[in-house]
């Protein structure tokens, strides 16, 4: 008699992750009863079993693999393992407003509303922290890897993240040069994997349309005469507030 040991496909620090936040969602579908909660009994189910043993089911279903490192290139998300959300707005701010503003990434939490806390380390890393789920809180260090002033800003978190992710925002004036038109980007592996977004499904989370909503919260603050957020002063060091005045 044989013994079908199955192959680890979920990466340690995942595997933690995954433990934690699976015992938190047995908890809350037991509470919520019902269809739902049986999804998130689950779900929850899974992510144990996945902390615990390193295996993931839908992981396997599906072909994904967090566990299998390529030593030949390094990054935040490997390809087609992540989930990718993009959206546009236009602004009605110049571009070097709208620019200054993101690239004081102390800013990121008045209109992204997962952010709890952005600490800038120095001109090119910063840690993060946002909610989770489950109301667990998450935490990791992001650096920029690409960046023209006011152009676009590109980032992607460093190794050891709880919560891989990459993203770029592109800015660009309007012919009148009056407005900005603003195109982001993110690429990120869900807290507990695929079935932390099937998770947030069932709890009513859509990521798309969250970011919709985030660069809406953006377009407003800058938008208001009568805001006065931090920007950013590119001799670094130096924090300036109010917004510039229009050229």
């Amino acid at each position: 008699m044989s013994v079908n040991v199955q192959q680890e496909n979920a990466s340690m620090m995942e595997r933690g992750l995954s433990l934690v936040s699976g015992v938190g969602l047995l908890v809350i579908g037991a509470r919520m009863g019902g269809i739902k909660g049986l999804i998130v009994i689950l779900c929850g189910a899974d992510m144990v079993f996945r902390g615990i043993t390193g295996h993931s089911w839908l992981y396997r279903l599906f072909g994904v693999n967090s566990a299998a490192v390529n030593p030949l290139r390094e990054t935040a998300v490997p390809h087609q393992q992540g989930m990718r959300i993009e959206d546009s707005i236009v602004i009605n701010r110049p571009v070097d407003v709208v620019y200054d503003y993101w690239r004081n990434f102390e800013n990121l939490p008045t209109f992204m509303r997962t952010l709890k806390d952005v600490d800038v380390i120095d001109d090119a890393r910063s840690r993060w922290t946002a909610s989770g789920p489950a109301g667990i809180t998450l935490t990791w260090e992001a650096e920029i890897i690409n960046e023209k002033i006011d152009e676009m800003i590109a980032w992607r978190t460093t190794k050891g993240a709880n919560v891989p992710n990459a993203g770029s925002v592109i800015m660009k004036p309007t012919p009148d040069g009056r407005a900005t038109e603003l195109n982001l980007k993110i690429e990120y592996m869900p807290p507990g994997g695929a079935l932390g977004q099937v998770f947030a499904t069932v709890m009513g989370q859509n990521p798309q349309k969250q970011m919709r909503d985030d660069l809406q919260r953006l377009k407003e603050i800058l938008e208001t005469e009568t805001s006065e957020p931090h920007v950013f002063d590119h001799s670094y060091g130096d924090t300036v507030y109010g917004l510039p005045d229009d050229e």
